[in-house]
């Protein structure tokens, strides 16, 4: 069949190879993540060590021109890849740096060959290929095809359809090397077995394409379960912590009767021990609370309205109205943007930050809090609440939004533990995040970052 023909284009040639290779090089280290899995094919550190072997030396082979350097690289290829590949055969167990070690070895051996190509043996003579280069692709494709047969044995015996493709995969280059000896330079035969040889790199990409399809199935399956479960929590800490409050108050309530109306019946220790009793209710009542407004934040769809970020702050100083005029404490606000947002969240934010503010006061020292923005980026803009207060050791910038995390005690300053930890959840549902900056001693500024579009659940 077209005896006469010849198709000498060295850069589609290279494009070829320089593909097979790249798809090579992906090959590997997907091989290596499922063989620490154990998953994919039976053997994936030693297909793995054939494919970096064949791809380093064949890329070397895509960059040099024809002659005699360019015939050795590719029939050394051939028989690597073979080797390595019937290395399958063995009853051997190879680790990962058995890989690296190929990877090394293959490196070497291309710069070696590129830099003394006169050691390189006769490979082409009178137009035709020598016995050295048909001995070592005919030597490669027996090894690539007894690979095949060990791999299709091990499908058989174990079912594996990822042992299957591999099977194709090293069949069809078993097939190309030893057509080799039936082709020369650029005529139909040599362009035929380069077809092989894409072929079973296009198996092997095909082996990629469905690993990728199935983690990714994997991963929405598991996204999925992780939403249902996450679900699933928020629904009953809302519940449980709703369903607490009604005993809580009772004994808040039948506590509070005690106290005003029989105390005269009770004794010291006994006014004293109903007294303990009661303040632990209150505490209890509001981290049930606050337990209920964190839960509240996930458990809902976001009621987003065009919002000004300065009505929010206003609102939040209404709520706490009698800690602003206790301390004596002054608030300014810059001028704040409109965003799309929860409003009712975006005050619950403010409320957190300003109240810690003033909560966390040095002694002796008026609170000042300033809210403004820091900076405008797009689609999102930075606000900042900044105080005079306390400060925050820079070691605990990053505990500081976990909940229940307390830096001082119940006696020092009151509260829950919760209440940062809320601000980051808002933030987070609009898009954004919050952190802190701080000097003890001095005060501390919280970074916040909000889209001004989020969407109505993140």
């Amino acid at each position: 069949m077209l005896p006469g023909w010849r198709w000498a284009h060295e850069p589609f040639h290279s494009v070829i190879e320089v593909s097979g290779s790249f798809i090579a090089f992906m090959i590997v280290p997907l091989l290596l993540s499922l063989g620490a899995k154990h998953e994919g094919t039976s053997f994936n550190n030693q297909i793995a060590a054939a494919l970096i072997g064949m791809g380093v030396i064949d890329a070397g082979h895509a960059m040099v021109h024809v002659g005699q350097l360019f015939v050795w690289l590719h029939s050394t290829a051939s028989f690597v890849g073979g080797a390595l590949f019937a290395l399958v055969c063995l009853p051997i167990t190879f680790g990962r740096r058995f890989v690296v070690i190929v990877a090394v070895l293959s490196v070497a051996f291309c710069l070696l060959s590129l830099g003394f190509p006169e050691l390189v043996p006769t490979m082409v003579k009178g137009g035709r290929f020598s016995v050295w280069a048909m001995g070592l692709n005919v030597a490669g494709g027996v090894l690539f095809l007894l690979a095949a047969a060990r791999l299709f044995w091990s499908y058989r015996r174990t079912g594996n359809e990822d042992d299957l493709l591999f099977v194709i995969h090293c069949g069809l280059f078993g097939a190309a090397a030893i057509m080799f000896e039936q082709s020369a330079l650029w005529d139909v035969a040599w362009w035929g077995w380069h077809a092989l040889r894409f072929g079973a790199y296009a198996v092997a990409l095909y082996f990629v394409l469905t690993k990728f399809v199935e983690f990714d199935r994997q991963l929405t399956r598991f996204t999925g379960e992780l939403q249902d479960a996450n679900a699933q929590l928020e629904r009953f800490a809302f519940v449980a912590s709703h369903d607490l409050q009604e005993p809580l108050r009772k004994i808040m309530a039948f506590g509070s009767i005690l106290r005003e109306d029989h105390a005269d019946v009770l004794d010291e220790d006994g006014r004293q021990t109903l007294g303990v009793m009661v303040d632990a209710a209150a505490r209890m009542r509001n981290l049930v609370r606050d337990i209920l407004a964190y839960s509240r934040l996930g458990s809902r769809e976001q009621e987003l309205s065009l919002v000004a970020v300065a009505d929010c702050v206003e609102a939040a100083k209404n709520n706490l109205n009698e800690s602003i005029a206790s301390s004596g404490a002054t608030i300014s606000c810059g001028e704040l943007p409109h965003l799309r947002a929860d409003k009712q969240q975006i005050t619950q934010l403010f409320q957190n930050l300003v109240g810690n503010g003033i909560k966390y006061q040095r002694r002796g020292v008026t609170p000042r809090i300033e809210v403004g923005v820091r900076e405008r980026q797009g689609d999102a803009v930075v606000l900042f609440v900044r105080d005079n207060g306390i400060g925050i050791d820079g070691g605990h910038l990053q505990m500081i939004f976990q909940p229940f995390k307390r830096l001082h005690s119940r006696q020092e300053y009151p509260g829950t533990g919760i209440g940062l930890a809320i601000c980051e959840k808002v933030a987070q549902r609009h898009g954004g995040g919050i952190t802190a900056e701080s000097i003890v001693g001095e005060g501390t500024t919280f970074i916040i970052e909000l889209l001004k579009d989020p969407p109505s659940r993140v």
